[in-house]
């Protein structure tokens, strides 16, 4: 009888076993290796739809203006950060709608969000918010700044986007 106790709780005990090693290869299925490639796959499926269509928008946009008023026809990932720098500084003061009226302040900074997302996706080798880009940084204060103390003027022409 001692026997039959003792290959009963072997049997149980084995049993445990046998289930805490099926959830592990329950759990290590779940674990399985994921390539660098699936990570982008999933990473883009999460992004929203309309920041997509905003990002590319935008950066069309970016691109247009330095085509016709810099004669610049590289994708904005392959200038160089000293000269992109210069571009956007001067792209910041002079931009203004299509019916020539100001944007607010939360449009140039959606602006300048888009290039940085566009940018970081494209692997540019520094951020918008390093140093070397201090002059487009400032630009979109400055102007700021101005549009609290006076009202635009309407007579002067300016260059849209």
């Amino acid at each position: 009888m001692a026997d039959d106790t003792q290959r009963d709780r072997g049997a149980e005990a084995s049993a445990k076993t046998s289930s805490l090693m099926k959830k592990q290869l329950i759990m290590n299925d779940r674990d399985k290796p994921v390539s660098l490639s699936d990570v982008q796959v999933f990473i883009d499926q999460q992004k929203k739809a309309n920041t997509k269509r905003a990002t590319n928008r935008d950066v069309k946009n970016i691109q247009r203006w330095l085509a016709v008023n810099k004669f610049e026809l590289r994708p904005l990932f392959l200038v160089e950060p000293e000269l992109l720098d210069e571009y956007l500084s001067q792209l910041y003061i002079s931009i203004r709608k299509a019916d020539g009226g100001e944007y607010e302040p939360g449009s140039l900074d959606q602006l300048r969000a888009s290039l940085e997302r566009h940018l970081l996706d494209n692997k540019y080798q520094t951020s918008l918010r390093d140093r070397i880009f201090h002059n487009s940084n400032e630009a979109p204060k400055r102007r700021r700044i101005l549009a609290i103390d006076s009202s635009p003027s309407s007579g002067e022409s300016q260059e849209r986007l």
